[in-house]
């Protein structure tokens, strides 16, 4: 493979026809009626996408206009087959969303830079593990120190209150008869969930899932759809915490979900609120894409945040597993899981 674009060895057209023709060829096999490989095979076998892509575009000589004219354009081509894939292999789930593309996007970018190596040659190919061994090396070093620094003695949040057989038929009460799998067609309902069911909910669920000795975790419903996150983990042998906050404005209007005025902070280190504010159109946009979501966000009417309060009107849907077993248990159940209890 040649380095220099005056020296290619097809020419131009026949490159790029003869690259897409791989390219969708592999996406077909992606998209093949067997089971979706999970994890770092899902990721190895989108590398293929990124490699071919490369060589859809004229090769550049000087670093800067590769990245840009060559890597980037070819990322964006090996993205949109692996989505491609992604979606024939799942109609009815609809288009992939952010965590269904985030490792094939890991592996396309891999493949991408195999395959601007390979076309400066054999030297530039036997030092990319070197250079990515260095790059993944300052990442953990840079990672660590942020994570160091934000290291405290004390978590943030105290030990949650027991939660109590009357507490727990509070909320077994709370969420009667609104289970959005059994609401008739045309017809909505409303719960609302105080501060203190939020607070119950949070005590009784998270450590069935969490070490409660480890984590703990609180939301603040502080009123004008604004909402607090607040998370204490702690390290293991260190002995120190990890505490985070994540706060915004969420809620959905009218049917569509927004999140306005993101901030973020993990111990005494806090994002720019200017960044936080940039990036909270692509948030929002992320949230609104994420397939496991879409059916939550397409049944709901209107969210809002009030003091002390989450009110949410909405109306029947087909919740995935995951989220309605949370508060209705199995279908045609009255009660939480776990409580034993019915209606």
């Amino acid at each position: 493979m040649s380095s220099r674009g005056s020296s290619e060895p097809l020419p131009g057209l026949l490159r790029l026809l003869l690259a897409l023709a791989l390219v969708s060829g592999w996406t077909a096999l992606l998209a093949m009626p067997v089971r979706q490989p999970r994890g770092a095979a899902e990721a190895l076998l989108c590398a293929p996408l990124g490699l071919l892509a490369v060589f859809a575009f004229r090769d550049r000589s000087l670093r800067l206009t590769r990245a840009v004219l060559v890597g980037l354009p070819a990322f964006a081509l090996a993205l949109a087959a692996a989505g491609v894939a992604v979606w024939l292999h799942d109609r009815a789930a609809g288009p992939p969303g952010p965590s269904d593309l985030l490792l094939p996007a890991l592996g396309a970018l891999g493949g991408v830079l195999l395959g601007l190596a390979l076309r400066r040659g054999l030297g530039a190919l036997l030092m990319l593990p070197v250079k990515l061994a260095a790059a993944a090396v300052l990442l953990l070093v840079v990672g660590l120190g942020l994570l160091v620094s934000s290291l405290q003695r004390e978590p943030a949040l105290s030990r949650a209150p027991e939660v109590s057989p009357a507490d727990r038929r509070r909320l077994v009460a709370v969420f009667r008869g609104k289970d959005p799998r059994d609401i008739p067609e045309g017809e909505v309902r409303t719960l609302r969930l105080e501060q203190q069911d939020l607070d119950r909910l949070l005590a009784w669920r998270l450590p069935l899932v969490q070490d409660p000795e480890g984590t703990r975790a609180a939301v603040a419903l502080e009123g004008d759809d604004a909402v607090t996150v607040r998370l204490s983990v702690r390290v293991p042998r260190v002995g120190r915490w990890v505490n985070l906050s994540a706060a915004a404005r969420v809620g959905v209007d009218a049917g569509r979900f927004f999140l306005r005025q993101p901030r973020l902070s993990v111990g005494r280190l806090t994002a720019p609120p200017r960044l936080m504010d940039a990036l909270a159109p692509a948030l929002a946009a992320a949230v609104r894409a994420e397939r496991r979501l879409r059916p939550v966000l397409a049944a709901v009417r209107e969210l809002r945040v009030e003091r002390d309060a989450l009110v949410a009107t909405y109306g029947r849907a087909q919740l995935p597993g995951s989220i309605a077993g949370q508060f209705w248990g199995e279908s045609g159940s009255a009660g939480l899981p776990g409580t034993g209890e019915r209606e």
